[in-house]
């Protein structure tokens, strides 16, 4: 199976996908991610001139937990808003709580330069395309998403290694995730490519570790990549 390139409009499975990367993130502040059907209907509306990407969603998320993570986790029954100033996106939401814990509920989003609100506004904005740590803390990559450059190729998964270390997936929660995002891929979500870069004739997994296991336990040949740059590329 040859996977090129994803669907322009974000689907369901897709979302649903989004939302499963971004638990596992939220996870660590005790928070769960939802999105709205009217988060769905906005998400797609043409309004936004330039549809709103899977990838961007997914780069809104990573950089609000970077940045903004701790503060927005002290919220509690509060509306306020995600801003990514490098795409313009605009996530207005609702923090609340569940027998869980707390339930952070992304309500609709818009690409709109001048947004405004009353409500708490955390903003994010980062230029660089990928940054990799090896802190035990946070050991992987953060990834700068925006308006990617490099188009999307299929890579043989024999060709594949990965930057993370395996024993990753020895945690329940990300145990977890792999599952869920296997059965979204069983039920054809088209889930965003991931990023490696060049390793001499090799390639190495940057973001994307769940996509990639997922991806070859499922018994794909190829699959949907980015190729970085080696000067886009920073090890810290």
């Amino acid at each position: 199976m040859k996977i090129s390139e994803l669907f322009e409009n974000v689907t369901w499975h897709e979302l649903d996908a989004v939302e499963k990367f971004a638990d596992e993130l939220w996870h660590k502040l005790g928070i769960d991610i939802k999105f709205t059907h009217h988060f769905m209907d906005q998400l797609n509306n043409d309004r936004n001139s330039k549809p709103i990407s899977a990838d961007e969603l997914i780069r809104i998320f990573k950089k609000e937990y970077e940045s903004n993570g701790l503060a927005i986790s002290k919220l509690d029954n509060v509306e306020a808003v995600m801003k990514d100033l490098l795409t313009l996106i605009n996530i207005p939401f609702v923090m609340s709580r569940n027998k869980h814990g707390k339930e952070l509920v992304a309500k609709t989003i818009m690409r709109k330069s001048n947004f405004k609100t009353s409500n708490p506004s955390y903003a994010v904005n980062e230029t660089s395309r990928v940054k990799l740590s090896t802190d035990p803390e946070y050991f992987g990559a953060t990834v700068n998403d925006a308006n990617p450059l490099e188009r999307i190729v299929s890579i043989p998964v024999n060709k594949i290694d990965v930057f993370e270390p395996d024993d990753k997936f020895d945690d329940p929660q990300n145990a977890k995730n792999l599952h869920n995002i296997r059965a979204a891929l069983k039920k054809g979500a088209k889930l965003p490519p991931i990023l490696v870069r060049r390793q001499g004739q090799r390639f190495q997994v940057l973001d994307g570790h769940h996509r990639f296991k997922a991806y070859r336990m499922a018994g794909l040949k190829e699959i949907p990549a980015r190729i970085v740059s080696k000067s886009n590329v920073k090890e810290l």
